[in-house]
């Protein structure tokens, strides 16, 4: 946190000067909004309408009615101060260093505070640089330029960006006007598009300044949690078939106009679906689904979406298919969501607090219900009133704890995973500020970001063990007849409803303990069925690390290259990985997950079903520029000529690499090299790596 709040920003004079003096042509575009209006009363602002309003009735019968018109002012009034009030504090700290402060939040997320939100929108984003200089950063222009595109606009891959955007640009050559205004009318964030071509013209752009968001960051993580490899290709997490940048809501809203008009048939509701429903909508639905989001809240945003064509009950019929579509096409999150909030259900009904944990910090919840008490004051005119308040008890609030659990489980992890990228990018180098998951940096540094933030997902470990962990850190902690074993393992069912069963506190009433016996059954099969996905057949824990392996295969096809090296022993197989960014030696998960990845492309293809193998890691480190090899020679194959499983590979792995993190934890590693020697030829007989 200090590092971030020691991050120095100061004004982009340019883009201020800019603006100024062509203030008048900003305003007339649709940029800006005229001085006066940010002068404007508000609290008079219905009274003079409601006078307009007599005197010209017809007119604002066609417009809209009083309290609409007053709303829409009101908003433009605040637009115009927020405008003002960026470009006031703009020139007021012009030629001095900024520093913006942030907080935690329970949970680890990081908030802003205060006034300077330069980060929150898009024009005080444009007035805003680093105030950074590293010696060692040679700004190229095309990473800038890449940046001006997607300012301009969402492609799914920088190709379709070039193509689009010189097509737009010959247009605007065309009109003769001035180019930045014209096209920056389209553009997604016209202001730091303006800001850019400044730059690219100035040629100016050291401390220059993007920024970007993790793609659907609770969609991510879930992915991870469920190894949900299609979930993962629409956020982006894994790479699609075409490489192309996905975006999880449009995908959805796709398949949801195609599933809703196959449900609906073919009638004025689905038509009125196919052209009403857009991103936006679907973005309010499905984004707080995964917290918990009721059927009737559905149903009341869609109806305010969609209110001049449908009734509320047309809107509860949408709402209700959509949540059959979602159970459908994402049947496995029901069990994982379901799991966690009955988890933080037991916890407050055996009257003690949710805990969360990551290897940095645990944190605690503990929701209690609140009584209204009525107090009586005096105002300033001397007159006694009557006011309510609400004090907290000493009672739990069951359904806050259960509704809230697996929302702050998720925001937890996503805060884990911003403090790893935070800690990943400073050990480059970079400039980085970040607020949730949005991260400010150089448009350098900003193409190392999908990769630091993918890593930090694999950094959490296996999902099965955090999971277990969870239901250890509030089921089974210091409470009586259970003594749990390791949490790399599929609990038995008959172990967890034995403990619930034998720790249902005393003295409950009967409907109490039939609501417990009920939330025991329903926390029982969603444990069994999260299991069940995560898996594969063998439903256990050496199927779940297989899944697991595999999909971090996947990821690290993505973004690691590795190369075989041909040797004149044919019982050697020499293969080398470049790791960039590197990471640390303390990054064990990752750097394992990188060894059986590797193992899997160039050693396991080519041994034989039988016989004797071992291997060894050897690790490039920056600093000091060294290779050590970690540890033994890990074997591959039993005393009895047999392939070891996987999950004992991967423990001998995680055994070695602990070890050497011991002593080389802060060491960043460059390179990966594995040296696998084998008895037999080299060529043998191929084997099935997976399930």
């Amino acid at each position: 946190m200090n590092v971030l709040q020691n991050q120095a920003f100061q004004i982009n004079s340019d883009v201020l000067k800019y603006i100024k003096e062509k203030e008048t042509e900003f305003i007339d575009n649709g940029y800006l909004l005229p001085k006066y209006i940010s002068c404007m009363n508000r609290a008079n602002l219905y009274n003079e309408i409601r006078d307009c309003h007599l005197v010209d009735t017809d007119t604002f019968q066609k417009v809209g009615g009083i309290s609409e018109l007053t709303n829409q002012l009101t908003k433009q009034v605040q637009r115009a101060r927020y405008e003002r009030c960026m470009l006031m504090l703009a020139k007021a700290y012009e030629g001095y260093k900024i520093y913006l402060p942030a907080f935690l939040d329970f949970g680890g997320r990081i908030y802003r505070c205060g006034l300077l939100h330069f980060h929150e929108r898009d024009l005080s984003r444009s007035l805003i640089n680093f105030a950074f200089s590293n010696p060692g950063y040679s700004a190229k222009r095309e990473e800038v330029e890449e940046a001006l595109l997607y300012h301009y606009k969402s492609y799914p891959s920088l190709e379709d960006a070039n193509i689009d955007f010189n097509e737009v640009r010959a247009e605007a050559q065309k009109q003769g006007r001035d180019e930045f205004l014209q096209i920056a009318r389209e553009a997604w964030h016209p202001f730091q598009f303006i800001a850019t071509e400044i730059a690219l013209v100035l040629e100016k752009w050291e401390g220059f300044l993007v920024t970007k968001d993790a793609s659907a960051s609770a969609f991510q993580i879930m992915s991870y949690f469920l190894l949900d490899e299609d979930m993962a290709k629409s956020t982006n997490l894994l790479p699609s078939k075409d490489n192309k940048i996905q975006d999880i809501y449009t995908n959805i809203l796709s398949e949801l106009k195609d599933y809703l008009v196959r449900e609906l048939g073919n009638n004025s509701l689905s038509l009125i679906v196919i052209r009403r429903m857009d991103r936006k909508l679907v973005k309010s639905i499905f984004m707080p689904m995964i917290y918990g989001k009721t059927l009737m809240s559905t149903s009341s945003d869609i109806h305010k979406t969609l209110s001049q064509h449908i009734n509320f009950k047309d809107s509860y019929i949408l709402a209700s298919l959509c949540f059959t579509f979602w159970k459908e096409k994402y049947k496995s999150m029901d069990s994982l969501t379901s799991l966690i909030r009955n988890i933080g259900w037991f916890a407050a009904a055996r009257g003690v607090p949710v805990y969360y944990g990551v290897p940095y910090f645990r944190t605690s919840q503990d929701y209690m219900k609140s009584d209204v008490v009525k107090i009586t004051v005096y105002d300033r005119n001397k007159k006694r009133r009557q006011i309510s308040l609400r004090v907290n008890t000493d009672n739990r609030d069951l359904r806050k704890t259960e509704v809230s659990t697996f929302i702050n489980f998720i925001h937890q992890k996503d805060a884990y995973i911003v403090m790893l990228v935070v800690e990943k990018m400073l050990i480059e180098g970079g400039p980085i500020y970040t607020v949730h998951d949005n991260f400010l940096t150089t448009p350098h540094y900003s193409r190392k970001l999908p990769s630091l933030y993918g890593d930090a997902i694999l950094a959490l470990g296996s999902p099965l063990a955090i999971i277990n962990d969870m239901i250890y850190a509030n089921l089974v902690r210091n409470a009586d007849g259970f003594s749990p074993g390791g949490l790399e393992r599929v609990i038995p069912i008959g172990e967890l409803e034995s403990y619930l069963e034998n720790n249902m506190p005393d003295g409950i009433s009967k409907k109490m303990e039939a609501t417990w016996r009920l939330r025991m059954k329903a926390l029982l099969l969603s444990y069994e069925g999260y299991v069940s996905s995560i898996s594969g057949v063998s439903q256990d824990y050496e199927g779940h690390l297989e899944m697991w392996l595999d999909f971090g295969d996947k990821y690290l096809e993505r973004v690691e290259k590795t190369t075989i090296v041909n040797t004149k022993h044919p019982t050697l197989i020499l293969a080398s990985m470049d790791l960039n960014p590197p990471p640390l030696g303390a990054e064990v998960r990752l750097l394992s997950l990188a060894i059986v990845h590797m193992l899997y492309l160039h050693a396991y293809p080519s041994l034989p079903s039988s016989g004797y193998a071992k291997f060894t890691i050897g690790f490039d480190l920056e600093k000091p520029d060294v290779t050590v090899t970690a540890g033994h020679a890990i074997r591959l194959y039993g005393d009895d000529g047999k392939l070891h499983p996987m999950s004992t590979v991967y423990g001998d792995i995680v055994s070695t690499l602990t070890k050497f993190a011991e002593r080389y934890e802060e060491s960043s590693i460059v390179r990966l090299t594995l040296r696998v020697y084998t008895v037999e030829n080299k060529v043998g007989v191929k084997i099935p790596l997976r399930r």
